[in-house]
C-alpha cells in the first residue's frame, strides 16, 4: 500500500524486499533493493538488508564492499559486522574476519553470533582449540537454536589432534538426538511412506547437497552420477545451495530430475522429496557448510543414507546407514563411532575424476639437487602435530625444502603467523615457502611440479589434495590413525598402489619421507608411474562403483522391504 501511493519510497520497498527475502523469493527481493538503496542512499539498515541478499547470491565481493561502507557511516551496525565477517572468511582473509568478529562480541558480549564467527575464523588460522573454545561460548549463549554454529563446532572438532573418537562422537550423537530430533519434533505427523514396494522396481535415489557446483566434492561424486545405471536406479538431485555455476548446469544434464531448493526452507524440501517418493535419500554433506541436516532429520525417505562429503557420522538416528571401505573403516573397528550402519564398498569409496590433466615434468629434485617436500592441504588441517612431523623430516633430509599452500596464505597475518608456528616448531624458515592460493583448477595442478613429496597432514588427511597429487606424478606420504578422518590416505594410497608409503606411527612417517627422499631414480620413475597407477585403480572405475552402489541400494530396499536376500541374511551386505 505504502509503495502504491509513493512508489519513490525507498523505505517501504526495503521493507517488501526484507519480507521477500524472509520468505525465500531472492529472486525478487534483489532488485527491490537495490533500487531502494538508490533511492534512500547511505541508510544501514537499507544497505545491510542488501548486502544479506547479495550473500544469498554469491556475490560476495559486492557484499563485502557494501558492508565496509555501512561500517564507514556506522562503525557499530552489529548485522553489518556479523555479515562483513563472515564475507572475509569466505574470501580467505580469516585475520580480517577474526578482527571484525571480536568488534561485534566486544559490542554484543551476551549474544552468540561474534563467538561463531570468531570460531569460524580460527579455524580457518588453523587455531583449532581456541576455536572450539569460541564455538562452545557460541552455544552456550545461543537462544534460537542454531544449527549452523552446531555443525561447526562438531566439524571442528575432526581437525583436533586432542580429541578422541570417543568424545568426538558423542558431541555428534548429542547434535542429533538433543539438537536435531528435538527441533524437528514428532514425525508421525508426516504419516505413511507412499513407496510402491516393489522389490524389483526401477529405485528413486536422491542425492542431497549443497555442492553441486564448483567444489572438490563434485569431482567425486561427478562419476557416480555419469555411470548409474538408468534402467536400475533414476537420479534426482536436490541442490540446496542458492550458489550456482556451470557445474551445476553439468548436474542438470547428469540427474533424471534436479531440483535447485537453495532458497527453500528444510520443511519445503522435506516436503519436496516426500512429493517425488524418493525411495534413498543420500546426504552428500554431512555437518559441513550449508548443509541440510535438518532436512535429513524429518526422514523424507524410508532410506537415508550419508556418503562422501563428511568424514564421520551425522549423529541422527533417521540416517540408516553410512557408505565407507574397510580401509577407512575397518571390519568392528570403528563402528562404534557411528549412529548409522556402516556399509563398507568392496573396492573403495570413491571414484576421483580430475578437472584436468596437465602435463607430467620430471621432479624438481632433478635439476634442483635437493628434494622438495609440500603438502597443499587446508590449513585447519596443519595441526601441531602435522608441524611436529614436517620438522622432523626436514631434520631427518638436512638439504631439503618444505613448500605449504594454502587459500588463507593470501592474506599476509595469516601467512606470518603460520611461519612463526612452522618455525617455532623446528622448521628452519630458510627452508620454508609458502604458497598463495592459485586461481583455476588447471594452474592448481601445475604448482605440484614445484614438489617432489606430498606429506598428509594429521589426524585429518588429505582425500582432493591426496588425489590431485598422485594425479600428477607426486608420491604421498600419510600417517593411519583410529577412523575415518585420519585413514581416507590410507584407503586411497592402497588403492593405487602404494601402501608402502603408510605409516603407523611418527617415527615410521619420518623414516618412509626420508627413504624416499634419498632416491632420486624411484622420485623420477613415479612421476609417469603414479598416473598410470591411478587411471587403472578402482578410483577410475566409475562404472564399478556405481554397480556397487546400485547392489548395496538393492539390498537397502530389500532389507526395508523385509525381503531376504540370497544368502538368507535381510541386512544390506555389498
Amino acid at each position: 500500500k505504502a509503495i502504491k501511493l509513493d512508489p519513490g519510497h525507498g523505505g517501504a520497498l526495503a521493507f517488501l524486499g526484507m519480507l521477500q527475502a524472509k520468505t525465500n523469493r531472492i529472486d525478487l527481493a534483489l532488485p527491490n533493493l537495490e533500487k531502494a538503496d538508490k533511492l534512500a542512499p547511505n541508510v544501514p539498515w537499507i544497505m545491510d538488508l542488501l548486502a544479506a541478499v547479495l550473500a544469498m547470491f554469491g556475490r560476495l565481493r559486492e557484499m563485502i564492499d557494501l558492508c565496509e561502507r555501512i561500517l564507514k557511516i556506522d562503525p557499530n551496525f552489529a548485522g553489518t559486522l556479523g555479515r562483513l565477517s563472515s564475507g572475509y572468511y569466505l574470501e580467505g582473509y580469516p585475520v580480517r574476519a577474526y578482527e571484525v568478529g571480536k568488534h561485534l562480541v566486544d559490542l554484543t558480549p551476551d549474544d552468540a553470533e561474534g563467538y561463531g564467527k570468531i570460531a569460524a575464523a580460527l579455524v580457518m588460522q588453523g587455531r583449532i582449540d581456541m576455536a572450539l573454545e569460541a564455538f562452545g561460548a557460541s552455544v552456550a549463549r545461543d537462544a534460537v537454536g542454531n544449527q549452523s554454529t552446531r555443525c561447526n563446532y562438531v566439524f571442528t572438532m575432526h581437525y583436533s589432534d586432542q580429541l578422541t573418537p570417543e568424545t568426538i562422537f558423542q558431541a555428534h550423537k548429542s547434535f542429533g538426538q538433543d539438537f536435531a530430533m528435538a527441533k524437528v519434533g514428532d514425525l508421525s505427523r508426516y504419516g505413511p511412506y507412499l513407496n510402491d514396494p516393489d522389490p524389483d522396481r526401477r529405485l528413486r535415489i536422491g542425492y542431497l547437497s549443497p555442492d553441486f557446483r564448483v567444489h572438490s566434492v563434485s569431482a567425486f561424486i561427478e562419476p557416480i552420477l555419469t555411470y548409474h545405471n538408468r534402467n536400475v536406479v533414476e537420479v534426482f538431485t536436490y541442490h540446496v545451495s542458492t550458489r550456482v555455476d556451470g557445474m551445476t548446469t553439468r548436474f542438470q544434464t547428469l540427474a533424471d530430475t534436479m531440483r535447485l531448493c537453495g532458497a527453500k526452507s528444510d520443511e519445503e524440501i522435506a516436503e519436496q522429496i516426500r512429493a517425488d517418493r524418493i525411495d534413498i535419500l543420500v546426504d552428500l554433506a554431512g555437518h559441513t557448510g550449508e548443509n541440510r541436516l535438518l532436512v535429513m532429520a524429518r526422514k523424507p525417505a524410508p532410506i537415508q543414507v550419508t556418503y562422501l562429503g563428511y568424514p564421520g557420522t551425522t549423529g541422527l538416528p533417521t540416517v540408516d546407514y553410512r557408505f565407507t571401505d574397510n580401509w577407512c573403516d575397518p571390519e568392528g573397528k570403528t563402528d562404534q563411532w557411528h549412529t548409522e550402519e556402516l556399509i563398507r564398498l568392496p573396492t573403495g569409496f570413491l571414484a576421483f575424476q580430475p578437472s584436468s590433466a596437465p602435463a607430467l615434468t620430471p621432479p624438481p629434485s632433478v635439476a634442483n639437487g635437493y628434494v622438495t617436500f609440500g603438502c597443499f592441504n587446508n590449513l585447519p588441517k596443519v595441526t601441531p602435530t602435522t608441524m611436529r612431523l614436517w620438522a622432523a623430516v626436514l631434520k631427518a633430509v638436512p638439504t631439503a625444502r618444505l613448500v605449504v599452500k594454502n587459500r588463507s596464505f593470501l592474506e599476509e597475518a595469516t601467512r606470518n603467523a603460520v611461519r612463526a608456528t612452522l618455525i617455532e616448531t623446528g622448521v628452519d624458515p630458510d627452508r620454508l615457502d609458502l604458497l598463495e592460493w592459485i586461481d583455476g583448477r588447471r594452474d592448481h595442478l601445475v604448482a605440484y611440479h614445484q614438489i617432489d613429496i606430498a606429506l598428509d597432514t594429521y589426524p585429518y588427511t588429505g582425500t582432493t589434495t591426496t588425489c590431485e597429487a598422485m594425479w600428477m606424478g607426486v608420491p604421498v606420504v600419510t600417517l593411519a590413525g583410529e577412523w575415518h578422518t585420519s585413514r581416507v590416505g590410507v584407503s586411497l594410497l592402497s588403492q593405487v598402489g602404494t601402501p608402502e608409503y603408510i605409516a603407523s606411527d611418527a617415527d615410521e612417517y619420518v623414516r618412509i619421507a626420508a627413504d624416499l627422499a634419498s632416491d632420486v631414480d624411484r622420485l623420477t620413475h613415479l612421476r609417469t608411474a603414479l598416473r598410470v597407477m591411478m587411471l587403472g585403480s578402482p578410483l577410475f572405475d566409475y562404472a564399478g562403483l556405481a554397480r556397487n552402489f546400485e547392489a548395496a541400494y538393492r539390498a537397502m530396499w530389500h532389507h526395508w522391504l523385509g525381503v531376504e536376500e540370497p544368502d538368507g541374511d535381510p541386512s544390506p551386505d555389498v
